[in-house]
């Protein structure tokens, strides 16, 4: 597990990777790149991973929030209260045009992705935790790397 705190006090922003399955892999080297030459000079931030040691369940899936994983982060959200909360997830390419599909939302009852660029993909975490563990002005956030990850500018 990978766990670095950066400044104090509130805000608290809490980035949390390797959600499940084999994301560690892809999640916690841009998290480590994240730790590099970071600066906090308001509140604090912390960097998260999970373990890769537990299998695949989608956040989208209550089993999940009763794992291993899912109960470490649902602890980690409890304990730090963020008011700024990402996902770093990853997926495979050719998951792509179902995570940025316009009709999910009447698929599956949850919000398409947007691609950033590069196929670096943003949204809103699962709707399980978001409307049960933050406030509405908490800003909850996922973004999903590919895997794998193209060349990019900024890694």
């Amino acid at each position: 597990m990978f766990f670095k705190v950066f400044g104090d006090g509130d805000p608290c922003r809490l980035f949390m990777a390797g959600i499940h399955g084999n994301e560690v892999a892809i999640t916690q080297p841009v998290l480590g790149l994240l730790a590099r030459d970071i600066k906090i000079t308001n509140g604090r931030l912390i960097l998260i991973s999970l373990s890769s040691e537990y299998p695949y369940i989608s956040t989208l899936d209550r089993a999940y929030y009763g794992s291993a994983n899912g109960r470490k982060l649902l602890d980690m959200i409890h304990k730090y209260r963020p008011t700024i909360y990402l996902e770093l997830h990853s997926y495979e390419i050719d998951n792509h045009p179902k995570l940025t599909d316009p009709e999910r939302k009447n698929k599956i009852n949850v919000p398409s992705f947007t691609e950033l660029e590069e196929k670096v993909l943003i949204g809103s975490v699962s709707p399980l935790i978001r409307t049960s563990e933050f406030h509405f002005e908490d800003f909850c956030f996922t973004l999903e790397i590919p895997d794998p990850i193209p060349k990019m500018r900024y890694l």
